[in-house]
């Protein structure tokens, strides 16, 4: 159809990583104030990151309940196999 040459970088992150465990976040209890408190974590770690030049926020697996959170530049938010954020 399109005769365009597509170039795609893969990003590059810094080799930084913390967990959101470390920063409070609690997972398999589903109530919207553990939401609000995993969003507050995991929002936290990301911009902690985000000002340390970047790198990785890790979700351990498990089911973590988390209201809206905020992606930030040079953070890598990775979940791991098993991990949901619901």
């Amino acid at each position: 159809m399109y005769q365009n040459d597509y170039h795609v970088t893969v990003p590059q992150f810094a080799n930084r990583t913390v967990s959101i465990r470390e920063y409070g976040a609690k997972n398999a209890d589903l109530s919207i104030e553990t939401g609000r408190n995993n969003a507050k974590a995991i929002n936290r770690a990301i911009s902690e990151m985000s000002a340390q030049g970047g790198g990785n926020v890790v979700i351990p697996a498990g089911i973590w309940a988390c209201v809206p959170i905020r992606l930030q530049s040079g953070v890598n938010l990775r979940l791991e196999g098993q991990a949901v954020l619901k």
